[in-house]
């Protein structure tokens, strides 16, 4: 299923690679242009995943660091909130093209670098209490692609306020580098996978959203998923060199279990001891509640050509958010 990127209009489409541009429209000049990038990696042999996110709300920014301990199933999180977009820290119209983004304050630096076909991380929560006991977050991580690898890439129309979203996700990343967890110095173990997600929207989001990013290895193949409920044509699977688009998908909780499946029995995927992290809203400009779930996935996928990769503890994320952004 491979559907055509129109992005001079608001039709749907899915490609699997980012050629194209967050377009400058006339008839949506007026609208609040939103941002949202995510980075997040895993060291599967050591337990140990992060995600950092720069949320641009266009009037204000938020930023989070969220580092999980899934072997003893505990997260840390540091939050900070910017009075100003965060659209001055170079962030590009393009999924494709180089670009930064950097914030600081007292509690924490995040800066995400992409150069030609990698992100190179840069994290620091000198405060962070972490699962293990100890205090204070660094890393520094690279995650590396190939100029043929494959990525889902979708525009979606958002009906309630007549916008329109723009979503990239690239994954699986093979991902390197070193963190530094209180006293402890950790090099990321070979084998270790990230993902990265771009989203541009103009309009307001409402109701409920939720997106999921897994990764793990089948045998030598690295795979990856992304998912969202409400914008189904964002789903897509990429295993090895070979992207796939994936139809509508569910979530839902049964007594404490997580669990996702999609409308033609092509994916199956069950978390059965998540960790999270809630935020409430009550700010100025933000009202609703945000939930993020890590954990380690079981289940299936059934590949274009009905081959089925079974799923075992695949390091992955799930974002809900509900109200008004």
């Amino acid at each position: 299923m491979d559907i055509e990127l129109i992005t001079e209009s608001t039709e749907d489409g899915w490609r699997p690679y980012p050629a194209w541009e967050f377009p400058q429209r006339r008839d949506m000049r007026n609208i609040i242009r939103r941002g949202c990038d995510i980075c997040t990696f895993t060291d599967h042999e050591k337990g140990l995943t992060a995600s950092v996110s720069f949320v641009d709300l266009g009037i204000m920014g938020i930023h989070t660091i969220i580092f999980a301990d899934l072997r003893r199933g505990k997260i840390a999180a540091a939050e900070s909130i910017s009075r100003t977009s965060d659209a001055s820290s170079g962030a590009e119209d393009s999924p494709s093209g180089d670009s930064y983004h950097t914030f600081s304050d007292s509690s924490m630096t995040m800066t995400l670098i992409k150069r030609s076909t990698g992100w190179r991380l840069l994290v620091s929560a000198p405060y962070l209490r972490l699962p293990s006991g100890e205090e204070g977050f660094k890393a520094d991580v690279t995650l590396t692609s190939t100029p043929d690898a494959p990525c889902s890439a979708s525009v979606s129309r958002l009906a309630s306020c007549k916008g329109i979203a723009y979503s990239a996700c690239s994954l699986p990343l093979r991902s390197s580098g070193t963190l530094f967890m209180g006293d402890t110095i950790s090099s990321m173990s070979e084998g270790s996978l990230g993902g990265v997600r771009w989203l541009r929207t103009r309009g307001t989001l409402s109701g409920r959203a939720s997106a999921a990013m897994i990764y793990g290895w089948d045998g030598v193949i690295p795979w990856g998923i992304t998912l969202s409920e409400a914008l189904p044509v964002q789903n897509a699977a990429i295993y090895g060199e070979r992207a796939m688009k994936l139809g509508n998908v569910s979530f839902s909780n049964e007594n404490g279990i997580w669990k996702i499946t999609e409308e033609r029995g092509r994916l199956l995927l069950t978390l059965p001891c998540p960790s999270m992290h809630q935020t409430k809203g009550g700010r100025k400009f933000l009202s609703g509640e945000a939930t993020e779930i890590y954990g380690l996935w079981d289940g299936f996928l059934i590949l274009d050509d009905g081959m089925k990769v079974m799923i075992s503890g695949a390091a992955g994320s799930l974002a809900i958010a509900e109200g008004k952004s």
